[in-house]
């Protein structure tokens, strides 16, 4: 015994040396201030992270930020990784994805396509596919999450991929592209370990060693965009995730307590954290999705983050969750100190992923699905298990959890293709799809939506629980566009549409000293709100805010009566919600 504990202790700093060695250089070379590689030379200040920028208030999305492509910028990688099981080339029999993003804005230079196999959109154009490992692409998605009002992301880092060096190199690149974007676009960022498919014993000293190197090397906690927020105990930490401790076939009560005493008693300071549970939507009871008898791990987390997808399927589903679950839950967290961050959907469809996963002779460890969505009866993989219905089904999710009194939210997920969870932009239309037979668009349930509902919609929320208005029970209806002189209006000034109860007016004539925004219900007569004078504006614009409006009823916003260099102009522009 004597001589294996002395070989061990020799062992280890040859294991972790080896360990840095096979890590992403490229993960390194943005690491530290003191680093001198001009392409990433940041200037961390941690001391401003986290003394008053909290959860609170926040929506943030799950990033999986996972898909690949042959030539896309990785040495010696030939996968379609996560466009099909195994990385083989997508076709209709190897695809595992179930909805399809619009690409109308991404790079044509940042696009792949098969070489054996043609996608073709209805138009003939032909159809390629994006790569997570591309930073103009997340450095789009993190434009579309600050245009829209999301507030930052939970970056997925698996566990049961820490042993592939090529996957290892993604996560470094992922992470290096997301962090650029936040600093970009004035985004937050959180890791999240998802230990679903880990080995029992493997959990433990992954996500420790991961961290460790995250904190030591990277210097991850001192970027200005990673997230804080304050423990159990007040204290404000950064926050990691931890998702799938608690569900059934993953880890065990030894290893929960393990990673939840890194967190929270490490020996070095440095390494502690405000830790979230991603848990089992059943956690509170112990039954259908989560182990029995893992009180003591629940009550370890600082934040309690139940895994709700696919636990309902309707509208009236959210509801009686709300009743029956969600709102003893947030009880309970609150009575014991935790923090409670509730999970919203925008529906679910994986029937690719189940048709063609059964048909590859890819390892299933290539995607660690989070577990059955429906533990009350078996999985089917339907296309379109649970319909998005317009967006009703979401919103429905937001009103409530905030009626439960839900304080942040999180979003699954941000570009989860695979399930059919992404709020990112999908193709809008049947005649947007490259294989309607297969694929799902945002009309196919009856509503025509634009490519970004689902992104115009998380930001609506965000805003409305930021500015603590009231929570309408329906989804608010997106402004339909009626202006007068067009072109002369674009030029000067204009309405810029961003969400119910708020009105941003764009006024780039700096001649224009000031005008009045007016506002009519129904068909009744425009009565002034506001006279906006120029000295108001910033960055040439002015947000007005209107907390009295009722879900029945339409309203039009018009601009009118500017005065230019003193002289009254009568020009103006309407916009109706």
């Amino acid at each position: 015994m004597m001589f294996k504990k002395y070989f061990l202790l020799f062992l280890m700093p040859l294991m972790m040396a080896a360990f840095l060695f096979l890590h992403p250089v490229r993960e390194i070379a943005f690491s530290s201030s003191n680093n001198n590689n001009s392409n990433y030379n940041y200037k961390y200040n941690s001391a401003k992270n986290g003394e008053t920028d909290e959860l609170f208030n926040k929506v943030m999305c799950g990033y999986q930020g996972w898909f690949g492509a042959p030539g896309d910028d990785l040495d010696n990688d030939a996968s379609w990784f996560h466009w099909c099981l195994g990385g083989t080339e997508p076709t209709p029999g190897t695809i595992t994805i179930d909805s399809w993003p619009d690409y109308s804005e991404y790079q044509e230079e940042s696009l792949f396509y098969p070489e054996n196999y043609d996608w073709f959109y209805p138009n003939g154009e032909k159809a390629g596919f994006f790569s997570s490992n591309l930073e103009e692409t997340v450095l789009l998605h993190c434009k579309w999450m600050h245009d829209y009002g999301i507030d930052g992301v939970f970056l997925q880092r698996f566990t049961s991929r820490f042993n592939n060096v090529e996957i290892k190199v993604r996560y470094g690149n992922v992470l290096r592209h997301i962090l650029k974007g936040a600093e970009q676009y004035g985004l937050k960022v959180v890791i999240m370990y998802d230990v679903s498919g880990t080995t029992i014993r493997s959990i433990s000293p992954l996500v420790k060693e991961d961290w460790i190197y995250l904190v030591d090397v990277i210097r991850l906690p001192e970027h200005p965009c990673y997230q804080y927020h304050r423990d159990k105990n007040g204290e404000r930490l950064p926050v990691v995730a931890v998702w799938g401790l608690g569900f059934i076939g993953t880890g065990s009560r030894g290893q929960a307590g393990r990673v939840i005493d890194f967190f929270k008693n490490s020996t070095n300071p440095s390494y502690r954290a405000t830790l979230m549970g991603g848990v089992p939507g059943y956690w509170r009871f112990g039954i259908r999705d989560s182990k029995p008898g893992y009180e003591e791990v629940y009550a370890g987390f600082d934040i309690i983050s139940p895994w709700t997808v696919g636990r309902f399927k309707n509208e009236r589903g959210a509801e009686k969750w709300h009743r029956e679950i969600l709102a003893g839950d947030i009880q309970l967290t609150a009575s014991r100190g935790q923090h409670y961050l509730p999970v919203c959907f925008p529906g679910f469809s994986n029937s690719n992923l189940t048709k063609n996963s059964q048909n590859s002779t890819g390892s299933a460890k290539e995607y660690p699905v989070k577990k059955s969505p429906f533990p009350e009866k078996p999985f089917k993989g339907e296309l379109n298990a649970i319909p998005r219905n317009g967006g009703h089904f979401m919103w429905s999710q937001f009103y409530h959890w905030k009626q439960a009194g839900a304080k942040m939210l999180y979003i699954a997920m941000f570009d989860e293709v695979d399930e059919g969870t992404a709020i990112f932009k999908i193709a809008p239309t049947i005649e947007d799809l490259p294989n309607p037979n297969i694929f799902l668009s945002l009309d196919r349930d009856g509503h025509p939506l634009k490519s970004d509902h689902f992104l115009w919609m998380t930001g609506n929320a965000g805003f409305i629980i930021k500015h603590n208005l009231p929570f309408p029970k329906n989804q608010p209806k997106r402004f339909s566009e009626q202006s007068f002189n067009v072109e002369r209006v674009r030029e000067r000034a204009w309405i810029v549409e961003r969400c119910f109860g708020k009105i941003d007016i764009t006024i780039n004539d700096t001649a224009i000293s000031k005008m009045t925004i007016y506002r009519k219900e129904n068909h009744g007569v425009f009565q002034e709100l506001k006279t906006i004078h120029r000295e108001e504006l910033q960055d040439n614009t002015y947000t007005y805010i209107d907390e009295f409006l009722a879900e029945d009823k339409n309203y039009t916003y018009m601009l009118a009566a500017f005065e230019i260099n003193g002289i009254p102009v009568g020009f103006s522009d309407r916009k109706t919600i």
